[in-house]
């Protein structure tokens, strides 16, 4: 909260199997966050990405050497198995 441009932050903590929500700071329009509150995630989306696919394979939905694209809708020529590792190809 104190680098400049940073004026909120929101969160939720799972415990017990109940979500706690947090809200701290001040919208640009000058509202507070609430459990509403859309943040663009940036660059933030791989590590939420990665904890989500932690978690399906902890609960057993998918598999370590499952292809990701098979749980996807749509296709994606862009996702290529590389040297045995997903990596995204831009072209």
């Amino acid at each position: 909260m104190k680098q400049p441009g940073y004026t909120a932050v929101s969160g939720v903590i799972y415990l017990n199997g109940k979500a706690h929500h947090f809200h701290f700071g001040q919208l640009q329009n000058g509202k507070k966050p609430n459990n509403h509150t859309l943040y663009e995630i940036g660059s933030i989306t791989k590590t939420y990405t990665g904890l989500l696919l932690a978690q399906a394979v902890n609960d057993h939905k998918i598999g370590l050497d499952d292809d990701v694209r098979t749980y996807l809708d749509g296709q994606y020529p862009n996702l290529v198995l590389s040297g045995g590792r997903l990596s995204l190809i831009h072209i």
